[in-house]
């Protein structure tokens, strides 16, 4: 019992310290028209890169899906060096956001990081 205690303590204490993680962010537009046109280039740039991350997803799983079918009919016949293909990652976005956050600035756009979501 007295150890529950302990473990129940413990995983209280250590969410308390993730509670700063939550973060958001907040853009203020730059005030000149020039700058809010580079703003939004900046944007239709950021878009551009998840469409392509999201096409090279979805192509990996279509590829997949044909191994996988390769791989079961390898194995439905006994193969013996049947290889079932690794799955897809899922992509990270991070880059893109990251150039956005950076051409965005760049751009005379500020950008301010609130706690909480």
């Amino acid at each position: 019992m007295m150890k529950k205690l302990f473990l129940c303590a413990g995983l209280v204490m250590s969410m308390a310290g993730c509670g700063n993680l939550l973060t958001h962010t907040v853009y203020h537009q730059p005030q000149s028209p020039e700058g809010r046109v580079c703003t939004s280039q900046c944007y239709n740039a950021q878009q551009q890169c998840r469409n392509q991350m999201e096409a090279q997803r979805k192509e990996c799983e279509t590829q997949h899906r044909y191994a996988m079918e390769a791989f079961k009919h390898c194995k439905d016949s006994a193969g013996k060096d049947c290889r079932e293909p690794p799955a897809c990652s899922y992509p990270s976005y991070y880059r893109c956001d990251n150039d956005y956050k950076a051409c965005f600035g760049a751009c005379g756009g500020t950008m301010e990081v609130l706690p909480g979501l």
